[in-house]
């Protein structure tokens, strides 16, 4: 495992799978234990993320949506980690996971303005 990230400056002539921007809420499973993870990104062959416990990652089980893979960790930067899949996403997992992403996204926005609303005073119970 590398202590850096792979080549984060948008090359994907190297890489094996193009990646799919996603930024939505996930969880990672690992005999550490389990944890809240932001996808930011994903390919068939593995995933970005960033950790809600900047914790060393190892292997682990990913579920986001409906869906998991079991990956191990490819490299790790702080809060940020890399997994590598062990077997290939399928092309129509990932394709449902681009349909679905804008409307998660939009809902945990919704979520997050009403519970800043609700904490603040703006509205309530009356």
């Amino acid at each position: 495992m590398s202590d850096e990230p792979e080549d984060q400056s948008g090359d994907e002539s190297s890489r094996q799978f193009a990646r799919l921007e996603v930024g939505i809420s996930a969880r990672l499973d690992t005999l550490s234990g389990r944890q809240s993870v932001r996808l930011v990104n994903l390919s068939q062959g593995g995933a970005q993320l960033i950790l809600s416990v900047p914790d060393e990652a190892g292997e682990g089980m990913l579920t986001w949506l409906d869906f998991e893979m079991f990956g191990e960790l490819a490299w790790q930067k702080g809060d940020r980690v890399g997994l590598t899949f062990d077997e290939p996403l399928a092309p129509l997992c990932l394709a449902e996971t681009r349909r679905r992403a804008p409307s998660v996204v939009l809902d945990e926005a919704m979520g997050a303005s009403f519970t800043k609303a609700w904490v603040s005073g703006e509205i309530g119970d009356d």
